[in-house]
């Protein structure tokens, strides 16, 4: 079904050499649709924002103004330049009009939406498409979520492979992004090889699950150029409406101060702004762990009972306290195939809670990017469960 909008650039399009056939359509649809029809008109003719009684009253003007034309110069007259001299002479709304074929119009219109390269939609679409999601999800008392991610390394892909491979680059990560977001959902290039998402009806968590499928799927991307395999990374920070803020400069704010935090903790992350100024999204791993002392930390071999898990690192419970500084090699049960993942780490916090019950925070050290992922996918299948 057509819009109205298509409906009146069809009626302009398949009566322009019959103005009586186009007004008496135009009336038509000004019957059926109201002043909205009046206004959308007069929009599309001139450029102008006239709303309700006034765009009407300003229609039935120009209609008035095109038959007096007409009996003055005793010949037809254009109903466009009824429009153009009521605006121009009468009126005096439009003092130096421009004129351009609404074809053409229409299509630079489509343009400016949409970056050329990446296919994505261009910083002032999504500028204008947030303001108008946040105010939806303020009124509705919704969720929204927005993302920002930035490919890692670039330079170096330009600076390697050129320019162009660059652009290539950028363009598949975007094809990543379209193929993997929902219908309702907005991407846009924010400017060089940064990106960004619009996430309506969307938490922090969900996003961060969303998120994380997007940087997986980059990560194992195929990317080749003349023969040349790229491989290419992206980072990520969210904020979230109402958590991070409630208007659009905070919200864009915690999601850079995210984006900022993934990149300086070792790039191919996604982080989630934490105003606790916790890096990564923890989640709840009750499960025994296997703990032993290193490096000359000679700690007896131990079965603990962890209680959550991070990214970054581990809490767990102990029955006596561990010297902060111990390092530590932890055992963790977190991959489908129920094979150990063997980390290490580093106690930075030992803190009783009961007698003979102390927290044992550690920080991980070293993590391999593979080990690191096989957290990340734990983690996301825990927050998929929450669900």
């Amino acid at each position: 079904m057509k819009t109205l909008k298509e409906l009146i650039l069809f009626c302009l399009q398949e009566y322009n050499d019959n103005d009586d056939l186009l007004v008496e359509q135009l009336s038509k649809l000004i019957k059926h649709e109201g002043n909205q029809a009046c206004a959308l008109i007069l929009k599309i003719l001139t450029h102008i924002d006239f709303a309700g009684e006034k765009a009407r009253y300003y229609w039935e003007m120009i209609l008035k103004h095109h038959q007096e034309l007409k009996e003055a110069l005793d010949r037809d007259v254009s109903i466009r330049t009824a429009i153009c001299d009521y605006f121009c002479s009468i009126d005096v709304s439009l003092r130096n009009p421009k004129f351009i074929e609404i074809p053409v119009y229409e299509e630079n219109a489509k343009y400016s939406q949409y970056d050329f390269l990446t296919g994505l939609h261009s910083r002032s679409y999504f500028e204008k498409a947030l303001e108008k999601e946040l105010g939806r999800a303020s009124r509705h008392k919704m969720d929204l979520s927005i993302i920002f991610f930035d490919l890692d390394n670039f330079k170096r892909v330009n600076d390697v492979y050129g320019h162009q491979a660059g652009d290539y680059v950028l363009e598949k990560v975007s094809e990543v992004i379209m193929k993997i977001q929902r219908k309702e959902d907005i991407s846009a290039r924010y400017g060089g090889e940064e990106l960004v998402m619009i996430l309506p009806h969307t938490e922090k968590i969900k996003a961060y699950i969303f998120a994380e499928r997007i940087r997986e799927a980059v990560e194992h991307a195929h990317l080749e150029y003349k023969g040349k395999k790229i491989e290419i990374t992206i980072s990520g920070g969210i904020g979230s409406f109402p958590e991070d803020g409630k208007s659009i400069k905070p919200i864009l704010k915690a999601a850079d101060d995210a984006l900022y935090l993934a990149k300086n903790s070792g790039r191919n992350e996604v982080i989630a702004f934490s105003s606790e100024k916790r890096i990564y999204m923890r989640v709840d791993y009750v499960e025994e762990v296997s703990i032993v002392g290193i490096n000359g930390n000679y700690l007896s071999e131990l079965k603990a009972n962890s209680k959550n898990l991070s990214k970054s690192g581990i809490l767990f419970e102990n029955t006596e306290p561990i010297e902060l500084g111990t390092k530590l090699k932890i055992n963790l049960n977190i991959n489908d195939a129920q094979q150990p993942v063997e980390l290490t780490g580093v106690v930075v916090r030992t803190e009783a809670h009961e007698k003979d019950k102390y927290d044992i925070g550690v920080l991980f050290f070293n993590v391999e990017s593979n080990i690191k992922n096989e957290i990340s996918r734990y983690i996301v299948r825990q927050l998929n469960n929450k669900e």
